[in-house]
């Protein structure tokens, strides 16, 4: 039986690793007749988060105007959505999985970076927080490395 992502939720955080997510991604919803759901989790101060926390949708920010060229210019045969939430930098994960939830999305796609080692211990890893906590199946995406690294 072939698997159905009817909502395929896809996490982008405008780096390097963007455009190699969005092509799994989009890839992925052209097999499967799904609609891709693009997500920006713009990272905040703790203190400009509780201004904000309730703050749904952010059609008004320079996120969500990024996410559009960016749908505009890939997903143009895809069908597509874009989101963009706030939350501080330690709860980007919890964002993203509340997307997640409310979306009832059957996949996510995010980037892993690689870190390992003390930068892992000190940024954290929202990728393998996802993988442990999405009540969805996860696909992490590993950017090839640039050359010199």
């Amino acid at each position: 039986m072939p698997l159905q992502y009817a909502k395929i939720l896809c996490a982008i955080d405008f780096d390097k690793s963007a455009n190699v997510v969005l092509s799994h991604a989009k890839l992925l919803a052209a097999a499967t007749g799904g609609t891709l759901h693009l997500l920006h989790v713009v990272p905040l101060t703790k203190n400009v988060a509780t201004l904000i926390r309730h703050r749904k949708a952010g059609a008004d920010t320079p996120a969500y105007d990024k996410l559009r060229e960016i749908a505009e210019g890939e997903l143009e045969r895809t069908r597509h959505e874009v989101h963009v939430r706030f939350a501080t930098s330690s709860e980007i994960a919890k964002s993203i999985l509340e997307t997640v939830d409310e979306l009832h999305a059957d996949l996510l796609v995010v980037a892993t970076h690689g870190r390992s080692g003390v930068p892992h211990l000190l940024l954290g890893s929202v990728a393998e927080e996802l993988v442990r906590k999405a009540a969805c199946a996860v696909l992490t995406v590993r950017p090839k490395p640039e050359v010199g690294n």
